[in-house]
């Protein structure tokens, strides 16, 4: 989030209309971005994205409509520190210097505060249409092309529609769902949506977005971890008749080729780690009937 000192440090000529930019940018960015399908869509694909590149998930935090001059979306990670910012814009017409969107000066600015600072920063536009994504390109100014990305993204009416029609997004869907049936995609990607927009967008964590989506369906997102413990390995292993797998990072277990089963947590949730540390205090176990009480539902 960008301070009035900041802009004073880096810009001390210019820092008081600056300043009222920004604060007038961040007021109608507010309110337009209430319902704004095309921002949310490309913000589920990033955290998808980020969660299938095995980013850090308590390290990693996605903000919107904060004070930063390219504000649609901004994605900092902590180790390496890294800020990804994003203007995400679905019209049928735009170019650098549009009065209403002075796309030159905001990623400009935005990335000289970030330069000084020491931080390593990219600027990126999103459109939704090729013929945009090719007038921005075509025409992105010089002062920004070390730094800045024409990102074109397809949108559609809904999230059935968007996994239809485009690939990149439904690709990072699939990565990331433990199923490959239509509805199960679907149910994930709308959970995503729901999570993301019902929280404040400022500094919300990978880990927290993946939390909540657990707690509402615990079921249809991969784990990223695929061994246990080599304490709870050494408890399941003793268990005459028991085998178990990791599949996708679930436990899959079987006994005695009759009874079966899945665990409902992926290694390494919050909720797995809450019942591995009871599942072992609670040892010694000797039967079937023993560890089958103490399995999550």
């Amino acid at each position: 989030m960008i301070t009035q000192a900041q802009l004073q440090n880096v810009f001390p000529a210019d820092a008081a209309a600056l300043w009222q930019y920004l604060q007038n940018k961040n007021k109608g960015g507010l309110n337009n971005s209430k319902g704004n399908t095309f921002e949310n869509f490309y913000s589920v694909f990033k955290i998808a994205e980020s969660h299938n590149k095995k980013d850090d998930w308590a390290n990693t935090l996605f903000s919107s409509q904060q004070m930063d001059f390219v504000d649609d979306l901004r994605i900092n990670r902590v180790n390496p520190i890294s800020t990804d910012y994003f203007q995400i814009k679905d019209i049928a017409a735009l170019t650098w210097t549009a009065k209403n969107n002075q796309l030159d000066i905001d990623f400009f600015v935005q990335f000289e505060l970030c330069r000084i600072a020491g931080m390593p920063a990219t600027t990126s536009i999103v459109v939704s249409t090729t013929a945009v994504g090719q007038e921005l390109t075509d025409g992105m100014p010089v002062r920004c092309t070390a730094f800045s990305h024409v990102i074109v993204f397809s949108t559609a009416k809904s999230v059935q529609a968007l996994l239809k029609s485009n690939k990149p997004f439904l690709d990072e869907i699939v990565k990331m769902c433990a199923f490959s049936s239509t509805d199960k995609l679907e149910a994930l990607a709308t959970v995503l949506l729901g999570v993301w927009d019902g929280t404040d967008k400022n500094n919300i964590s990978l880990q927290d977005i993946i939390d909540r989506c657990f707690a509402i369906n615990p079921h249809f997102i991969k784990g990223l971890q695929n061994q246990v413990s080599q304490q709870v390995e050494n408890i399941l292993t003793s268990i005459n008749g028991f085998t178990f797998q990791v599949r996708d990072g679930y436990i899959v277990w079987t006994y005695q080729g009759t009874d079966k089963g899945n665990f409902p947590y992926p290694i390494g949730s919050i909720k797995y780690v809450e019942w591995e540390d009871r599942f072992i205090a609670n040892g010694p176990y000797h039967t079937f009937e023993d560890i089958e009480i103490e399995f999550p539902v």
